[in-house]
């Protein structure tokens, strides 16, 4: 009868030298895998709160532009004037220069505490220039304002956007 030993059996499984080469490539693409997928979650989130920046920065924008220029429409001054302690109480464009609120307390016009819906906190700055023409350099008081709404992700990304005014008694 033909007999076979061990030693002429074809061999089964790893050495451990070949499992540790195994286990080193699959680190090495685990690694180079991980890297990418961390870098596009951190876009992703810095592109939600550029996004959520964007809409608080455009409602208060809109807020604005939804009033006249001037107080009564006849005079020129900026920041609220006497008695006017809060945004529910601005009637013109020029009142809102040098407001400021956080998303932690924010507030409709009614004044009332509105949710949002992140823990995390946005902050808005708005500034009002007078202009005596549309390109002109900042005046005391003219017929034009640029009209800036800053806001500040929790993250320090800084969105503004911009609005160019009229008095509306220059409209045809």
């Amino acid at each position: 009868a033909w007999r076979t030993s061990n030693t002429d059996r074809p061999r089964r499984g790893f050495s451990l030298a070949e499992g540790m080469m195994a286990t080193t490539l699959l680190a090495i693409a685990v690694v180079g895998i991980a890297g990418p997928l961390g870098a596009a979650s951190e876009q992703a989130r810095v592109g939600e709160e550029r996004g959520a920046a964007l809409v608080l920065a455009r409602e208060l924008m809109e807020e604005i532009v939804a009033k006249p220029l001037w107080d009564g429409g006849t005079s020129c001054h900026l920041g609220p004037e006497s008695g006017e302690t809060d945004r529910s109480k601005y009637d013109s464009v020029d009142d809102y220069n040098g407001y400021s609120d956080t998303t932690k307390e924010l507030k409709n016009l009614s004044g009332q505490t509105v949710s949002y819906s992140t823990p995390m906190v946005y902050t808005r700055n708005v500034t009002v220039a007078y202009r005596t023409s549309p390109n002109s350099a900042s005046v005391s008081s003219g017929d034009f304002a640029l009209v800036t709404v800053t806001v500040t992700s929790p993250h320090k990304q800084v969105v503004q956007v911009w609005r160019v005014l009229t008095n509306e008694t220059l409209l045809p």
